[in-house]
């Protein structure tokens, strides 16, 4: 099941949960509110009953006139009737127990018979004593005074003092009788007093607790949930989080049968994809050292590249073009693997015939400039078009089902030294099939080594022609220069210059300095173990290896971890290097620094006047898998000095055999700390020249220096 069912689920829970809870709540509610009712209608028919009863013992000394006190009392006992008859009503006897209701059914049954056998005969006897002659000689108040008066009077006629006595005892009577009525009430409705409140505290106790029951579970599924949820979404930050620091040996396993298990298998492909390519690109470069240390044969290493590119991007067609050795105006196809249809015109008898179309691509020279293959070679920008069917300069190459049809095609110059060699030209021919973006940086990366073979090659190739033995190292040399970065990208808030000189000719040093992004850029120094060629194809590896591994994305440690890792394995025993690498944030003005085992960077702080010393642990490179690189942040302030160097510097001697030291080349930066980048140099090789004197130079010398400007 999807995320989104799984949510509408939980919803649905939740909602479901909380109407059941607010039933729950209205119905106990209700079922209180009744029992609330009955206490305070038990309430008003005891105060009705009690109401009653102190009328009647008023009756006999009352100052009031009988009369009003009749109606007064009948009024009441009206009104008790009412109240006391609703006991009968089934809304009521539904809140109480039935051997109760049944009592209350009897006293509603007394009542009326009290009502009919004495209340009624009481009001005939004050009816008799109002009409009564005498009633309007002295009145019908303060009855109990009026007795008295007529017993002392002998010849009073008797018959009205007899009403009086009877009225008396009636009161008496009805008064008995009223008062053992309230008891039994009282009693009965006590009672029930008793049980309502027990009912009323049952069940705001059953609601209050159905509805937490309720409440708490829907919390749980929620939560339950939630943290799975959660977990999955950790899991898939760690192996993220893993990757981007060149971890490839974590792999995402989830079962959820949702959007995250699709995640965790693509995430998985994508893995080993990557690993796949990275494998790729270092087998390839493995394969071309073996076959230069071999044999310098071009044709050889031309059929290499052109494999492993179709092989790494599932092309089905791959050509390598490379600019004529005596006409650089025109370009000429060199290996093909599978058929690339041709991109220029063909007579209509050839698109039928694949030889025939083979034969022509290889023997038609591209003139530069002519097309994509001749504009990448004139221009020295990579072609990509992922849909060929977007482009309408390629129609010939659009019609489905012919020979001529290509879906998609990437075109990479050879560059080196800003010298456009050649190029590598793919192609896929099926409709539907499109290269990638990975594809596209992957083969970008091939060219970047291809080349850098290549013009080796040809170098090597005029060595051995020439049969000189010097040419080795100036070749060797050649292949450095073309290493080091012939222009260095303008960095805003950082000035920088540098300089490297080998001790015979080749040296083991290597600096560069090229844009992670627009806000970020990469700083290099290197030391190689070794001179010659072998030293210099190291560091074509390191270099090739740094700008594929680079990335905005990742820290300066990650990449030295991730380059050390590809390394390792590819090299001989005695092939490692130190390195420095930086990483300049221009928005921050910020460097991120991460050492191998190179000379310690200095920081001179202009503010105090004064050098820091940072470094961080970590092995050369190659020299152990596991090693784990660490990084530190350097916020630079105005005119702060980055200084980096090789060791050629400060262990340089002279004549007393004693070494030029850090403490001299702090000594120089800090009193040319006012110039610029080009002219502290300047005074640190006068400086070192000065102190040397005519000794022989025994280590290749790089230093490097960045200002904040």
């Amino acid at each position: 099941m999807n995320i989104r069912p799984k949510l509408v689920l939980l919803q649905l829970a939740a909602v479901v949960g909380f109407i059941i809870a607010l039933s729950v709540i209205f119905f106990y509610s209700q079922s209180i509110l009744k029992l609330k009712n009955f206490q305070i209608h038990s309430e008003k028919v005891l105060a009705g009953a009690e109401q009653i009863k102190s009328k009647l013992d008023r009756v006999m000394i009352s100052n009031i006139d009988l009369f009003d006190q009749k109606t007064d009392i009948i009024k009441s006992v009206n009104s008790f009737g009412i109240l006391f008859n609703q006991f009968r009503d089934t809304s009521i006897r539904k809140v109480i127990p039935k051997a109760d209701a049944l009592i209350l059914a009897k006293l509603t049954d007394r009542w009326i018979d009290m009502y009919e056998t004495s209340f009624l005969s009481l009001f005939t006897q004050m009816d008799r004593i109002i009409t009564s002659p005498y009633a309007e000689l002295e009145g019908t108040s303060e009855l109990i005074r009026i007795r008295y008066k007529l017993v002392e009077i002998e010849n009073f006629d008797n018959e009205f003092l007899k009403s009086i006595f009877q009225l008396e005892g009636s009161l008496q009577f009805v008064g008995i009788n009223t008062n053992n009525f309230m008891n039994d009430l009282q009693i009965e409705l006590n009672l029930l007093g008793e049980y309502t409140q027990k009912s009323i505290t049952r069940s705001m106790i059953f609601a209050v607790s159905i509805s937490l029951v309720t409440v708490i579970f829907s919390i749980l599924i929620i939560t339950i949930f939630s943290r799975r949820m959660g977990s999955r979404i950790i899991q898939i930050r760690d192996a993220i989080e893993s990757l981007s620091m060149g971890d490839f040996s974590k792999k995402l396993e989830i079962k959820s049968g949702d959007e995250f298990e699709n995640f965790s298998y693509h995430y998985n492909v994508f893995k080993s994809e990557l690993w796949e390519k990275l494998e790729s690109v270092l087998d390839f470069m493995l394969e071309i050292s073996g076959s230069i240390s071999i044999e310098s044969n071009l044709d050889r290493v031309l059929e290499i590249v052109a494999d492993s590119a179709v092989k790494n991007t599932a092309a089905n067609a791959g050509s390598i073009f490379l600019v004529d050795e005596h006409d650089d105006s025109m370009i000429k196809q060199k290996i093909a693997i599978g058929l690339l249809p041709p991109l220029f015109n063909v007579p209509s008898d050839y698109t039928k015939d694949v030889e025939k179309l083979v034969e022509i691509v290889k023997n038609t020279p591209i003139l530069t400039g002519e097309t994509i293959i001749g504009r990448a070679v004139e221009t020295g920008q990579n072609i990509f078009i992922r849909d060929v069917l977007t482009k309408k300069e390629m129609k010939q190459n659009q019609q489905e089902g012919s020979l001529l049809y290509i879906s998609s095609i990437m075109v990479v110059p050879l560059i080196i030294s800003g010298r456009v060699l050649g190029t590598i030209v793919l192609s896929k021919n099926s409709p539907g099939e499109n290269f990638t973006d990975i594809d596209f940086n992957h083969i970008r990366t091939f060219s970047d080594y291809a080349a850098l073979t290549i013009d080796n090659i040809y170098n090597y190739h005029d060595l051995v022609e020439k049969s000189e033995l010097h040419r080795e190292i100036r070749i060797a040399a050649d292949i450095q220069k073309n290493l080091l970065p012939g222009t260095i990208p303008d960095t805003k808030g950082l000035s920088f210059a540098a300089f490297t000189e080998a001790a015979r000719g080749v040296s083991g040093d290597y600096y560069d300095f090229f844009r992670l992004d627009k806000d970020k850029s990469a700083i290099i120094i290197c030391d190689v173990v070794g001179k010659g060629v072998p030293a210099s194809l190291l560091m074509i590896m390191i270099r090739t290896i740094i700008r594929l591994a680079a990335s905005p994305s990742r820290n300066a440690a990650q990449i030295l971890t991730i380059l050390n890792k590809a390394i390792i394995g590819r090299t001989e025993a005695d092939q490692f290097a130190t390195m420095s690498f930086l990483i300049y944030d221009e928005g921050k003005r910020e460097i991120a620094y991460s050492n191998a085992a190179h000379s310690p960077l200095l920081l001179y702080k202009n503010k105090i006047s004064s050098f820091v010393e940072i470094d961080t642990p970590g092995l050369p490179i190659g020299i152990e898998s596991t090693v784990r690189y660490e990084q530190k942040i350097i916020t630079l302030e105005k005119d702060d000095i980055l200084t980096l160097y090789t060791d050629g510097i400060t262990e340089a001697r002279n004549s007393l055999n004693k070494e030029y030291s850090q403490f001299s080349l702090q000594r120089v930066v800090k009193n040319e700390s006012r110039q610029v980048p080009e002219k502290i140099i300047d005074a640190l090789r006068m400086d070192l020249k000065s102190f040397v004197g005519d000794s022989k130079q025994h280590d290749d010398q790089t230093m490097l220096v960045l200002k904040a400007i």
